[in-house]
């Protein structure tokens, strides 16, 4: 499974010693748009428009056994996939660009709209 991170997951942040035991691979990476803080003091990416030029640098994990990560991640950014209107997070497919240049899909959590 690919996620991208950008707050407390990645290599040496607040919360990388919870998902560090299943990382297969961890490159620097980066998506479209930008981070803010959100009120709570957690950092939050937001959901920019494809011609927005901004980039967001982080790192792209690859992780192994997807569905029980998948439920883990939705557990720990509180994202609720059947009530988005009462999740903190949503989990969506980004476009994510690697060092090389090479482009691929990833998960990553964002900040609902509104």
């Amino acid at each position: 499974m690919k996620l991208f991170v950008y707050g407390s997951l990645v290599p040496g942040g607040l919360n990388w010693d919870k998902i560090a035991s299943g990382v297969l691979d961890c490159q620097p990476a980066s998506t479209g748009g930008y981070v803010f803080t959100r009120p709570d003091r957690y950092l939050s990416l937001s959901n920019c428009e494809p011609s927005d030029q901004r980039r967001v640098y982080g790192f792209l994990l690859t992780l192994a056994d997807e569905q029980g990560w998948l439920e883990w991640l939705d557990q720990f950014e509180e994202y609720r996939p059947g009530d988005p209107a009462n999740s903190q997070y949503w989990r969506v497919a980004r476009d994510i660009l690697l060092e090389n240049g090479e482009h691929l899909t990833a998960w990553a959590y964002i900040t609902p709209p509104g």
